[in-house]
């Protein structure tokens, strides 16, 4: 993503999304059963699955990053486009 672009999906995740989503009872709920549910696991489980767990979850984050910034550019192009008609 190009400098320019970076800015503007930072700026929007951290004035539009954010805020958004913390007001949302379901989001806050389920967020917390997930950290829970985390917590529990990774205090159960054995070092080596630990280790496996944590590399997985990075893993995961990171693709969730890139798939949240190609929505981001593809809802920018749209609004571009729409913006010309």
């Amino acid at each position: 993503m190009t400098e320019l672009l970076q800015a503007i999906y930072e700026y929007a995740r951290q004035t539009q999304c954010l805020s958004s989503l913390e007001e949302e009872k379901l989001y806050q709920e389920s967020r917390e059963v997930c950290q829970r549910n985390y917590q529990t696991l990774c205090t159960t489980l054995p070092e080596k699955a630990f280790c496996c767990l944590q590399n997985y979850t990075g893993e995961m984050a990171f693709i969730h990053s890139l798939e949240l910034e190609a929505m981001f550019r593809a809802g920018l192009s749209i609004g571009l486009e729409l913006s010309r008609l």
